[in-house]
């Protein structure tokens, strides 16, 4: 008579159980990684549009006009576009920016779990939060 080969129930209910710990452990960490990883992909974005705002200032000497009299807006850069942040973060001026001399930057998240809330960064390099983490954490 052939012996047969295979897993008992028992094997396999710990089995899956082992796997069950496993990712229970490991999910937490893993979602917290790729915020992460988007929040510093955000923030990378913010220095690209304050690029950008210098790049307004010395073609026309001043954050909130153009030569010809038009506002500046906030562009649609490739940065904001990516399909990583697009959905996860919304770029804008802050309110009442930009003046003549200043610009504020700023991404909100759409995600409300992030305790970094809104990154600013502004016309002199300063970075900002605005939730319970640290300029140092979420930059």
């Amino acid at each position: 008579m052939k012996k047969k080969r295979g897993f008992s129930l028992i094997e396999l209910m710990v089995a899956i159980v082992i796997m069950g710990v496993l990712i229970t452990i490991a999910l937490p960490s893993y979602q917290t990684y790729i915020r992460d990883a988007k929040r510093t992909k955000a923030a990378s974005c913010l220095m690209e549009y304050a690029q950008y705002m210098t790049q307004i200032r010395a073609a026309h000497m001043r954050f909130d006009q153009k030569v010809d009299g038009s506002t500046v807006a906030i562009p649609a850069l490739a940065c904001s576009l990516d399909d990583d942040i697009s959905g996860l973060y919304s770029f804008s001026f802050a309110e009442n920016q930009p003046t003549g001399s200043t610009f504020v930057v700023i991404a909100e998240p759409t995600d409300s779990d992030d305790s970094c809330g809104t990154l600013s960064l502004d016309h002199r390099g300063t970075r900002g939060v605005t939730g319970t983490g640290t300029v140092d954490d979420c930059w």
